[in-house]
């Protein structure tokens, strides 16, 4: 797979300079060292729009050459999971490799689908990559794009990726994508967003799922954030660090549709 832009100058500035400039502002305004980490949970869009967001959780962890991208299907079909092992994701000026040793293990583990249709349309690992290859221009990923499932087997595919990296030995960052409140009043997104939030620092994914499954307006994507909260618990991690938090309103001319806004860092 050789997956070519389809985000640029929407999401990102094509230019090289620019991009790198808008991304290094956003990084400049967080401040603490960053430490190594087991996962980040950030949301994906603009680098305008969600950018700040995102990098308040990237600002704070060291990413190693390997980094698993988690995110839902946004409008494709992708029964279980679709994983691509080999080939890279190309932005402007910029080519990311697939890991492929890792990405066939985690394939096999968890039972995903070699399958690289889904991600040919999908934007949310592309719109994340720019902040990544700041951090690390050198990385490799492993993206991964998750259909409908029940808890169940996010726990599934959360206990493989946990056996993934720990038979890798090295350092792996899991990076999932999401929303949360989509489309609601500032009242309602604020209500809301803390009961995902409460539930996110506990690592508790069973009550998220339960949580998304009564109000589908309460997240985006659930099931990648499902996946990396059981992969932390599988590898003894206790809880997630909420690192930012805001509502925004997308559109100015519908005031009522805001949309929730979160980073968490999981050490």
């Amino acid at each position: 797979m050789e997956r070519q832009p389809i985000l640029g100058d929407h999401f990102y500035p094509t230019d090289d300079a620019a991009r790198e400039a808008q991304v290094a502002s956003l990084f400049a305004a967080e401040s603490g060292d960053a430490e190594n980490a087991l996962a980040v949970i950030v949301p994906h869009g603009s680098i305008g729009a969600t950018g700040a967001v995102a990098a308040a959780a990237l600002r704070r962890v060291v990413v190693p050459d390997v980094v698993v991208i988690l995110t839902a299907a946004h409008g494709a079909s992708a029964p279980r999971g679709a994983i691509a092992t080999t080939g890279a994701y190309r932005l402007p000026g910029a080519r990311v490799p697939v890991d492929t040793r890792f990405a066939e293990d985690f394939a096999g583990l968890g039972l995903l689908n070699e399958d690289t249709a889904p991600h040919l349309r999908e934007h949310a690992i592309e719109s994340v990559l720019p902040l990544l290859l700041h951090r690390n221009p050198r990385m490799r990923i492993v993206p991964v794009v998750l259909g409908r499932m029940t808890h169940a087997t996010t726990v599934r595919i959360g206990n493989a990726l946990a056996d993934c990296i720990q038979n890798h030995g090295r350092d792996v960052l899991v990076v999932a994508t999401t929303s949360l409140a989509a489309y609601v009043t500032s009242q309602r997104a604020e209500t809301i967003d803390e009961r995902s939030i409460a539930r996110i620092a506990a690592l508790d994914g069973a009550g998220l799922t339960e949580l998304v499954d009564a109000h589908a307006e309460a997240m985006d994507s659930v099931a990648p954030v499902s996946v990396t909260l059981a992969a932390a618990r599988a590898l003894g991690r206790a809880e997630a660090a909420l690192t930012k938090h805001q509502i925004v309103t997308p559109d100015i001319d519908r005031p009522t549709e805001c949309v929730g806004l979160a980073s968490f860092v999981i050490r």
